[in-house]
């Protein structure tokens, strides 16, 4: 009985650190995601010559051409979001 008392307080303990740590590190990402639109044009290029180099390098100039248009739409769109008024209906 003991034992199992020391168990569980070792583990609560541990747990608990582990939570506090964890809304630690939510609070900062939540605030550089709140902040992502200041540096919006440098996540999409920087995302654009991350992919295209990639797969440049990978499988040749078109598809890394490729990739780099893809990667910065989808960086685009995760930065400034997307307009549903502009998406179609179906």
């Amino acid at each position: 009985e003991e034992v199992t008392y020391e168990t569980a307080s070792n583990f609560s303990s541990r747990l608990l650190a582990v939570a506090r740590q964890g809304r630690y590190v939510a609070a900062k990402a939540y605030t550089a995601y709140g902040g992502r639109r200041e540096f919006g044009p440098q996540i999409v290029a920087g995302t654009a010559l991350l992919t295209g180099g990639i797969m440049g390098l990978r499988r040749g100039k078109f598809t890394g051409a490729f990739s780099s248009l893809l990667g910065g739409c989808a960086a685009y769109g995760a930065v400034y979001g997307v307009d549903e008024k502009m998406l179609p209906k179906f």
